[in-house]
């Protein structure tokens, strides 16, 4: 489940909408390729501002709708064969690193 945002304003409550029919991500080869069953996600001022629109010259996200959120709490339910650092049921925190909206929620 996710919760989408379909375009750029002030009222959140019209700009989400509640997902619960995601597909599982499928796992490719590459460092550090892990499935994390999101506990908890956090709503960041940089999130908010991206959903204003006020930053769409600068942070933009990469195309409508997306899933907000990059700050998060899971447990870790699938690892890539390659993958050596984590294994299914690590608890984990994580924070996007890169620019623009990626999505936990």
């Amino acid at each position: 489940a996710g919760i989408n945002v379909s375009g750029y304003g002030d009222d959140v409550d019209k700009l989400i909408s509640f997902n619960t029919s995601l597909p599982r991500p499928k796992l490719q080869k590459g460092d550090g390729n892990i499935l994390v069953r999101v506990l908890t996600v956090s709503l960041a001022p940089g999130d908010c501002r991206v959903m204003s629109g006020k930053t769409s010259l600068v942070q933009g996200p990469p195309s409508m709708p997306y899933i907000p959120g990059g700050d998060l709490c899971g447990i870790v339910v699938d690892v890539h064969e390659d993958e050596q650092t984590f294994k299914v049921g690590d608890c984990v925190v994580a924070m996007f690193d890169t620019a623009g909206p990626r999505g936990a929620l």
